[in-house]
């Protein structure tokens, strides 16, 4: 939920390692900078927060938002992780008992509370407000160097996400990976029992591979992924095998488990319990409808061809030898 513990460490060194100061400004009010945030504020050359913002809880957890305190992997990464955040605020000056605090015990300050810590140098209402603050200040540099801001005036660049970063952003919504890999499943499902129509599936293969990308984002249960598959898989035997039904019941009865434990994400996360079901019974009404067809055909008379004459009367137009 905070962030991979790679990606705040790239991100830590790279301030760090900033040929000019970097300011880190948690807003706007309501803001948090948790986790991960964390240590963004204590690598940061000066840090200033919103009122009624607040900052801590960095106790690391696995991917997904599950803990187990008596995990060995996780003993090890608290315990890396609190000298890491000791480190930086020893260095910047900032409270190494409180920052360590944050990760071993997940402790959390308001923006007041942070100020008083050391945490933060000011409380900004706003940049405009942070930017007046910082104008001629005298920054301590990471290297023992200082350096006097001159920001008044200055330009500001936004730095805005670009259409491959939107894109991840929307497949990373566990809502939008979910359509996908039903409308992929209902695509690759209407394919095989109506063979040569090539739509459905382009538009199911499509969504399976967007699907794939979201797994890079999302932590995916691919067990989860499977059973929705071997649901697929009996509704698709059902138009093979005269089961009364038992193959679709099944079938049903996979795709919902499957999609229940999709995402290995806290409950916040997840697909709604109604939603999945929902989608499995149009799956299923779907499913159904196209048996019916299927046993319709199979059952109904030839209606060309010889087959067709069988049982049928007819007049003899001339001598029969």
């Amino acid at each position: 939920p905070g962030g991979l513990v790679t990606t705040v460490r790239e991100m830590v060194t790279e301030i760090l390692e900033s040929p000019v100061p970097v300011a880190v400004y948690v807003s706007p009010s309501g803001a948090s900078a948790a986790s991960g945030g964390v240590f963004l504020v204590l690598a940061s050359d000066v840090a200033a927060m919103a009122p009624v913002s607040d900052l801590g809880a960095a106790h690391p957890i696995f991917p997904g938002g599950e803990g187990d305190r008596e995990s060995i992997a996780l003993t090890k990464a608290r315990n890396e992780l609190a000298a890491f955040a000791r480190s930086l605020a020893e260095h910047r000056g900032r409270n190494p008992e409180a920052a360590e605090g944050m990760v071993r015990e997940s402790r959390s300050f308001s923006a007041q509370e942070a100020l008083e810590e050391g945490f933060v140098e000011h409380i900004a209402t706003d940049r405009d407000d942070l930017l007046d603050w910082l104008d001629g200040r005298t920054i301590g540099r990471y290297d023992g160097s200082e350096t006097v801001l001159s920001v008044a005036g200055a330009g500001i660049r936004t730095v805005e996400r670009n259409v491959t970063e939107r894109v991840l952003g929307v497949l990373s919504e566990p809502l939008v990976a979910f359509f996908l890999l039903a409308v992929g499943f209902v695509g690759i499902y209407t394919e095989i029992t109506n063979p040569g129509t090539l739509l459905p599936a382009v538009v199911g293969v499509v969504c399976l591979l967007l699907f794939g990308l979201a797994s890079q984002i999302l932590p995916v249960n691919w067990i989860g992924v499977g059973l929705m598959g071997l649901g697929l898989g009996l509704l698709i035997l059902e138009l093979k095998v005269a089961s009364y039904g038992a193959l679709s019941v099944g079938g049903l009865a996979c795709l919902v488990i499957g999609g229940l434990v999709l995402f290995d994400a806290p409950p916040e996360l997840r697909v709604p319990t109604g939603l999945i079901v929902s989608v499995t019974l149009a799956l299923g009404l779907i499913a159904m409808f196209l048996v019916r067809l299927a046993v319709k055909a199979q059952t109904s008379a030839h209606a060309t061809g010889r087959e067709s004459l069988v049982g049928k009367s007819g007049e003899a137009l001339s001598d029969l030898s």
